[in-house]
């Protein structure tokens, strides 16, 4: 177990780094403004896993107790893509979320026919997670929808803008906020290495160009409102703050549950669908732009109803990863190691249980090759698997559910499988899974263990209290869990539509 000075002292390293991403420019001497657009929150999301190596780099982890390196430290690894590779596929880094199927039907400014009496709203990027609500607008014949990026499936009646813009960055600004971070940083003791230097400059020049991209593309639709599915990174945060300059509203649907604290504190869109209760109070404690706010599940779960009970029958243990590779590690407290010191911890837990077999859903941003490369030297090889099934398909034979920070360890509560909360770092969990009730605590290689062989010996009292918290937990996050969360959604969307002046 990591000692309370050592989660101390890392609380501290985080703070540090999210402190120097918020307050850079004040240490800088820069006027991060352009155009009516502010640049400091702009490119902030290309300082998360910056600070990060900046504070590593720093040496500042040679200051913490010797107990908490071991205890998060396998053997050391190298998962991070070489910088050739990442400068190579950089320059459409922003730019591949606008790439476009080539069957669509397009429109241009010269074509574009706009009808008076439907609202104009463009959905930029038809994700997964916006599909199911552009269908139901569409249908609706109330609304005008015009995308850029064509979704996997086709939509009917979805529009899709021709621009033809030139990819025309503005490299002496980008190269004046590139000095002022480097600046801001460095009165924080904090210096970039080389190649994240050269990954920082090229990302800022090529922020530049699409905020030139984004703005062309919002004065030649003029739309009513624009729908995002996330507002705190490019390029939906660009359309964000695009929209807010233009005096249009902007619309958020909440994506997901938090990874890591700090980096969803901070709200953008002028109103904000989020899924439960607990996701508006934190905006309202933290954010210092509030948005309009409606609590209105997630349309993601419409499908599935609360858990009328705890059920630990199963035929195998289920590991849902959370994202591990650098990139997604922000916090100076996360390590990409994490994921193999957990798969080491559950590995010693199939020694107490001699019939149990583990399947690993990996997250996209994890690294499944290197657990099956270790998986395939162990003794577990024919006890372990990658699984790429679906999580709804996965979790109806699950005994155990092993979850990290992650939105999934929630689905699974849907399911009413009991679940063990595995959190390696030295830093406090992001999901208060423990807190509820709703899962048994792995912080620590023995406790892992412990609670895996505590689920098995359950007896229904004790499942009964883990119903109780994953019932609560469930309401506070996830919100109402009615099957109607997409009639709200779309509700929302028409009220924003109509009373836009109210929220600029």
């Amino acid at each position: 177990m990591l000692s309370d000075n050592s989660h101390l002292l890392y609380q501290e390293l985080d703070g540090l780094a999210w402190k120097a991403i918020q307050e850079w420019p004040e240490h800088a001497g820069i006027n991060v403004w352009k155009d009516g657009l502010n640049y400091q929150e702009l490119s902030s999301w290309f300082l998360w896993d910056k600070a990060r190596t900046a504070v590593i780099d720093a040496g500042q982890k040679e200051t913490l107790a010797s107990e908490t390196m071991e205890s998060i430290k396998p053997e050391p690894i190298n998962l991070s893509p070489s910088l050739e590779k990442n400068k190579e596929s950089l320059s459409n880094s922003l730019r591949k979320y606008l790439r476009r199927q080539r069957d669509t039907q397009e429109i241009t400014k010269e074509t574009f026919n706009r009808h008076d009496s439907k609202k104009l709203l463009y959905v930029p990027i038809v994700s997964e997670r916006l599909e199911s609500i552009v269908h139901r607008l569409l249908c609706e014949d109330a609304y005008q929808v015009v995308s850029y990026h064509a979704p996997r499936s086709p939509i009917h009646k979805l529009n899709f803008l021709k621009t033809g813009f030139k990819y025309d960055p503005d490299r002496g600004f980008a190269g004046y906020l590139f000095d002022g971070v480097c600046r801001g940083f460095k009165k924080f003791d904090l210096i970039f290495p080389e190649g994240v230097r050269e990954l920082l400059e090229k990302q800022l020049v090529d922020l530049t160009a699409t905020v030139v991209s984004v703005e062309q593309e919002m004065q030649c639709l003029k739309p009513d409102a624009v729908l995002v599915h996330g507002d705190n990174h490019p390029p939906h945060q660009i359309y964000v703050m695009v929209a807010r300059k233009m005096g249009l509203p902007s619309i958020m649907l909440q994506h997901g549950l938090d990874c890591e604290r700090y980096y969803l504190d901070e709200a953008y869109a002028t109103a904000i669908a989020v899924w439960g209760a607990e996701r508006e109070r934190r905006y309202r404690q933290k954010s210092s732009w509030q948005p309009r706010i409606r609590v209105v599940g997630n349309p993601q779960f419409d499908s599935l109803r609360l858990p009328e009970a705890i059920d630990g029958c199963g035929s195998y243990w289920l590991w849902l990863t959370r994202p591990h590779t650098p990139e997604k590690c922000y916090a100076p407290s996360r390590s990409p190691e994490e994921g193999l010191a957990i798969l080491k911890g559950l590995m010693k837990a199939l020694d107490r249980h001699p019939d149990a077999r583990l399947l690993i859903k990996a997250h996209p941003y994890d690294y499944p090759a290197k657990y099956l490369e270790i998986v395939a030297q162990s003794e577990y090889a024919d006890r372990i698997k990658i699984t790429q099934r679906d999580l709804q398909e996965l979790f109806s034979d699950a005994a155990v559910v092993i979850t990290e920070d992650s939105t999934a360890g929630m689905e699974a509560m849907f399911w009413g499988r009991p679940i063990v909360h595995a959190h390696f770092a030295p830093s406090e969990p992001t999901m208060p899974f423990v807190e509820y009730g709703a899962a048994l605590p792995g912080f620590s290689e023995h406790q892992l263990m412990d609670s895996i062989a505590s689920i098995h010996l359950m007896n229904l009292e004790d499942l009964q209290q883990f119903h109780d918290g994953q019932i609560k937990f469930l309401t506070d996050f996830a919100g109402p869990c009615d099957g109607q969360a997409s009639d709200r959604v779309v509700s929302f969307i028409a009220d924003v539509l109509g009373t836009d002046e109210e929220l600029l």
